[in-house]
């Protein structure tokens, strides 16, 4: 189990912050982040990627910021289920239901 932990505790890790930097890189830069062309956007509400930037800094990276830190300090607090659920959820349903030409 304490490996587990600890494998938890990296992934957490890693995916925070790489949420961080790349919503960072979509706030300061929102149309061509990284060299991310806008023509990704096509088929997307969006018009540039200031809003997924937001979205992935806020709930991606501080999220799994946050997650981490209570996985550290041993906090037991139910809500983490529930973040973690809809984690799964915010990143499944888009992959399932959206038709992509790279899926």
């Amino acid at each position: 189990m304490k490996y587990m932990k600890m494998l938890l505790f990296v992934m957490h890790m890693v995916i925070g912050v790489g949420a961080l930097a790349g919503g960072y890189a979509c706030i300061v830069e929102p149309l061509a982040p990284l060299g991310a062309p806008l023509s990704m956007l096509e088929g997307s509400p969006f018009t540039s990627f200031l809003i997924p930037g937001l979205v992935l800094f806020g709930l991606f990276g501080i999220g799994n910021i946050v997650g981490a830190v209570f996985l550290a300090k041993k906090v037991t607090w139910h809500g983490c289920k529930f973040c973690n659920q809809l984690n799964i959820y915010l990143v499944l349903l888009p992959c399932c239901c959206i038709s992509a030409p790279f899926v």
